[in-house]
């Protein structure tokens, strides 16, 4: 499976910013939620109303159902104007339509508090105050212990309903012998006074009723309320006028029946139900009629309403909740896994394309500048002081047929007879000379451009120069005293020339000395290392990765055409040449080009033996370290993100005593030093212009390139100041015998050993 930096799924920062905040919404939602679903506050309900041509029973009592009825007067519970009966009336209709009607009187007595509170204390209300603001000890009720019934319709078979009636008051009439309460009536002059005054009489009917919570209109709601579903109030709605002897009142009041049941259980595997009967009077749930007010002044009957309301509560289940969570947890993940998803493909692509391509920011013009003109001044003096070394002597230009001879053929051609007369020598790796060494030509012009040379092509051997010369010497005297046929003549020629070339190589010496000079004071460090470490330090200084920014987001809503800059301009390149790269198409061409290099580079059987190779042994040590090989992976960005090791650092780390090679060195920075060591070890190899080692060595950049040449020109420096010395020391020879030209000295494989960059 493909993967990147080892890991098969990409993350980022902001993918887990994301995800921690996700994970936060919905613990909240979840917590919240969960605390409903254990104190039962969410509650799902059904309600059905049902008309029922033969309602059932209710039956009222004194711990459901408690009223109050009076006349509007003074002192009604001493001397009422009228009489208030309560009858509960039973009909029977037999099969031949005849009606049978029964009457019971039911007694009124006064009220008292505790009948009210015993109907009000289970639904944790205290009726205290409301009692005695009312005055209702002066209003009657019905007797204690009391059982009525509300059943049925007119048309059904059986018809139970109560009557309260208003009549004339008499103190001797026989109903008044049967009722508890035996008031004396109030005098005629008096109720006419009060009649004149309030031009009519008023009864009223408190009804103690339940109902469920918010059925406010006459229409049935859902309840929705948790334990505290049933609420007990006083009903101050029914209240009637009439003026005896002309205007009456009829009202009929309905009583509707409830029928609740609750499931208890959380869990969805079985039912707990909880059934509750109950009754209550709806608001506006009454009809009443203007009558001829004969004998009975006022009627209110209670009836039994015809619809029936079934409530089917149940609390919310554990699948509903888990549901419910589910689904606001996918809603989340979606939309803001939609925003993150987007944003991590695009760092995606950005990370790939860090890892894989370099950025620049175009800032860096002057410094490359500068380094170019100092590789070209380099590659003056390596060039110059090569062709002033072929000229090993002056009288070689006299034979033309000498003219193309290198110096290195001559110094090759005489080496056998010298191993045990050099003093000193520093060889180099490479001692073969190549052919198109051969016919170099002295030109003076310091203005000439050339390609940047390495030390490669600069093979030098330093001997004892009066030995080489006079040995020279001899093998062309012997050949210009047979052209010349005189020694004497051939002296004196060979002495002017001699002394005319010494003096044009001594002034072009010191022309190139001079420039040697300017070109170290340019660099200022005389530390290879030293130099080395700097450059590298701000190449990974200078090469910084792109990163995804805010205004790149704007810049995309833009469409491209506001908030641009350089690091919008990269990143829109960075994504469509990745997005190229890691098309399909382009992979499988890729794949097809390595199996063609394959068959173009490998015979049949040596392709035999590729396909065959063994697998790679994955063993219990940890072995990655001596098969791993410094890389493009090994990024410089990614390790200087990682440490913060400057080159001030390392500089003071290398002057510490204390300091061990190896020790707390940037990554970044050992990674360039492995690089260089090989690029030295290419360079001095035997087959250091073979067309791989080329291509190679071109496909490190010219910026790296540049920084190695001069490198090695400052360690070449340092070896040339070294060997001087060391000559003086050993022969105490002339300055001017001692002195090599600048750029012609390299390091041969001891020096190699004991330099620092390891």
């Amino acid at each position: 499976m493909l993967n990147l930096n080892g890991e098969d799924e990409y993350k980022t920062a902001f993918g887990g910013f994301f995800t921690l905040m996700i994970l936060g919404i919905v613990v909240l939602f979840f917590q919240s939620n969960i605390q409903d679903f254990l104190n039962k506050v969410n509650i799902q309900s059904e309600a059905t109303e049902l008309f029922e041509d033969e309602p059932d029973q209710i039956e009222l009592n004194d711990s459901n159902f408690m009223f109050a009825v009076a006349i509007e007067q003074a002192n009604f519970n001493t001397n009422p104007f009228f009489n208030i009966t309560l009858r509960q009336r039973y009909y029977e209709r037999l099969e031949n339509g005849t009606l049978i009607k029964k009457d019971q009187f039911i007694d009124l007595i006064p009220c008292s508090l505790d009948r009210f509170q015993n109907v009000f204390q289970p639904y944790g209300m205290n009726f205290t105050q409301q009692y005695r603001e009312i005055g209702l000890d002066t209003w009657l009720c019905p007797q204690v212990n009391y059982s009525l019934s509300l059943k049925g319709r007119y048309t059904n078979k059986y018809f139970d309903f109560l009557k309260i009636a208003v009549n004339e008051c008499s103190n001797q009439t026989q109903s008044n012998s049967f009722f508890s309460w035996k008031p004396v009536c109030a005098s005629q002059e008096i109720v006419d006074e009060w009649l004149l005054d309030q031009r009519s009489f008023r009864v009223k009917l408190y009804l103690n009723i339940h109902f469920i919570l918010r059925y406010i209109t006459n229409k049935v709601i859902n309840p929705q309320k948790g334990d505290d579903y049933i609420q007990s109030f006083l009903d101050d709605e029914l209240f009637f006028s009439f003026v005896p002897n002309i205007i009456g009142k009829e009202t009929d009041v309905f009583f509707t029946k409830y029928v609740l049941k609750t499931d208890n259980n959380l869990l969805p595997t079985s039912e707990e139900l909880e059934a509750i009967h109950l009754f209550a009077k709806q608001e506006g749930d009454y009809r009443d009629q203007s009558i001829y007010a004969a004998e009975q002044f006022a009627a209110i009957y209670l009836r039994r309403s015809p619809y029936t309301n079934y409530i089917s509560r149940s609390y919310q289940k554990l699948d509903k909740l888990l549901s419910i969570l589910g689904g606001f947890a996918n809603i989340v993940f979606v939309v803001l896994g939609f925003f993150v998803g987007i944003y991590n493909k695009q760092q995606y692509l950005i990370e790939l394309a860090n890892e894989v391509y370099d950025f620049h920011f175009g800032n860096q013009n002057k410094a490359k500048f500068e380094r170019q003109q100092l590789v070209k001044e380099i590659t003056y003096v390596k060039s110059q002081s090569k062709i002033i070394s072929q000229r090993c002597s002056p009288v070689s230009s006299i034979n033309p047929n000498n003219m193309s001879i290198n110096c290195n053929n001559a110094l090759q051609s005489i080496r056998p007879s010298l191993p045990n007369k050099v003093d000193c020598t520093l060889v180099i790796h490479n001692d073969k000379v190549e052919s198109d060494d051969k016919t170099h030509v002295c030109k003076k012009n310091s203005g000439i451009h050339l390609q940047p040379v390495g030390d490669n092509e600069i093979e030098w051997e330093s001997v004892d120069k009066s030995f080489i010369s006079s040995h020279l010497t001899q093998n062309n005297n012997h050949t210009d005293i047979v052209m010349f046929g005189s020694t004497a003549k051939f002296n004196q020629d060979r002495q002017t020339k001699t002394q005319v070339e010494q003096q044009e190589q001594k002034n072009m010496k010191q022309s190139i000395k001079q420039i040697h000079k300017q070109i170290i004071n340019k660099i200022g460090i005389h530390n290879r290392k030293e130099y080395l470490t700097k450059q590298i330090q701000m190449m990974l200084d200078r090469s910084r990765p792109i990163v995804f920014t805010f205004k790149f987001v704007l810049h995309q809503l833009f469409c491209g055409k506001l908030f641009q800059d350089k690091n919008c301009i990269l990143l829109d390149k960075a994504i469509k040449k990745i997005n190229q790269d890691l098309d399909i198409c382009v992979l499988i061409d890729k794949v097809n080009e390595i199996n063609l290099i394959k068959e173009l580079l490998l015979e049949r059987d040596q392709q035999i033996l590729f396909n065959f190779a063994p697998k790679e042994v994955i063993t219990i040590e940890d072995q990655s370290y001596k098969h791993h090989l410094p890389g493009r992976r090994d990024s410089k960005r990614a390790f200087t993100k990682r440490l913060g090791v400057q080159f001030s650092d390392v500089a003071k780390m290398m002057f510490d005593k204390k300091f061990k090679k190896g020790q707390f060195v940037n990554p970044g920075l050992q990674i360039y030093y492995k690089l260089y060591q090989a690029y030295e070890r290419v360079i001095l190899s035997e087959e250091k212009n073979n067309r791989f080692n080329k291509i190679l060595i071109e496909k490190l950049g010219q910026e790296v390139k540049e920084v190695f040449d001069i490198s090695n020109y400052i360690q070449i420096d340092k070896n040339r100041m070294i060997m001087d010395k060391f000559k003086k020391k050993k022969g105490n020879l002339n300055e001017d015998e001692v002195e090599e030209l600048p750029g012609l000295l390299s390091m041969d494989q001891r020096d190699l050993k004991q330099s620092m960059i390891k």
